[in-house]
């Protein structure tokens, strides 16, 4: 998990998201047109209460910053690896991957009863994607109680959630990115390539 130090700070999300934005305006354009205008209030409460579960308020927060990107190229890959989904997305994502690995969470038995960070080896209904890589991957809002409620983890393929959190939140999730587009760096073993308009991310 990464850990605040230097200018990372838990600065509101509001804040670092602009940061992430105001700099693709300036070296990635194409990207910041690919991101959608914020989510319909009622569409993101909607959302919630399709997933059945209280998210915490930064998880409302980021929706309410924008709605995505389009799924079509060129795409909006602002996170490092991963492209944000709609609060629609959000749900529906929710309740297909809940269903594929729900006989794998019947056979593991008490999954549920972890808390928020600990590994479950499945797709729970706590796990809430805010951003896709295009194919089986997800970045994931854990929103099961304990002192790392709202922290964000990556769900990839047969590696369920085995990796463990990525961040504490959402907001020390974009403080990082943040610092690595302005500062210069990486985001864990992504380095962020800016290069006909567009923000990729390459792995070191």
């Amino acid at each position: 998990m990464s850990h605040p130090t230097g200018s990372v700070r838990h600065m509101s999300i509001e804040w670092n998201w602009q940061r992430v934005l105001t700099w693709c305006a300036h070296h990635a354009p194409v990207t910041a047109s690919r991101i959608r205008p914020p989510a319909d209030p009622q569409e993101v409460r909607d959302a919630e209460t399709a997933t059945g579960r209280p998210w915490p308020e930064q998880l409302r927060q980021w929706f309410a910053l924008h709605d995505g990107s389009p799924q079509d190229r060129p795409v909006a890959q602002v996170l490092p690896g991963f492209i944000p989904c709609s609060a629609s997305e959000a749900a529906t994502t929710n309740a297909e991957m809940v269903e594929i690995w729900q006989e794998n969470t019947d056979e593991l038995g008490g999954a549920e009863a972890l808390e928020a960070g600990q590994t479950s080896y499945t797709y729970l209904p706590a796990y809430i994607p805010i951003a896709h890589d295009g194919g089986r991957g997800y970045l994931l809002v854990d929103t099961r109680p304990g002192p790392l409620s709202g922290c964000v983890l990556e769900f990839t393929g047969e590696d369920a959630d085995q990796f463990g959190p990525q961040w504490r939140s959402i907001d020390e999730m974009l403080g990082e990115i943040a610092d690595a587009l302005e500062h210069g760096g990486n985001v864990a073993e992504w380095t962020p390539r800016a290069g006909g308009g567009e923000l990729d991310w390459e792995i070191e």
